[in-house]
């Protein structure tokens, strides 16, 4: 999968996962975390490189 669409999968996957956060009654950020770090580092192949340039982007 190219680096693009991995992203895309996480942002996508962070959305649904902080909304399902919240309709349970815990805040969003806490499921936009969770999805976070358990998708990016378990399931997404991105290079390091990439995730290096948009860190010091953001």
């Amino acid at each position: 999968m190219s680096a693009l669409l991995q992203l895309l999968f996480l942002i996508f996957s962070v959305k649904i996962l902080g909304e399902a956060a919240e309709r349970i009654g815990v805040p969003s950020v806490m499921g936009e975390i969770l999805a976070g770090v358990s998708l990016g580092v378990l399931f997404l192949d991105v290079e390091t490189n990439i995730i290096t340039f948009f860190a010091e982007l953001g």
